[in-house]
């Protein structure tokens, strides 16, 4: 059985675009017990989602 920790993530377009591809692949192989689910959309949209509760941390 496999114990799974989810973080969510929402992140600016422009940053999850173009920077964010090439760092999540040293996570990857460093922490493949914690999944990271993305959400990415303009800054405000982040800040919304943040205090819904929808994601864990807005960059």
């Amino acid at each position: 059985m496999f114990n799974f920790t989810i973080f969510k993530l929402g992140i600016s377009s422009h940053y999850g675009l173009y920077n964010l591809p090439f760092n999540l692949e040293e996570y990857m192989v460093n922490c493949p017990m914690f999944h990271l689910n993305v959400v990415t959309g303009f800054s405000t949209e982040m800040m919304e989602l943040l205090m819904q509760g929808e994601i864990d941390v807005a960059m």
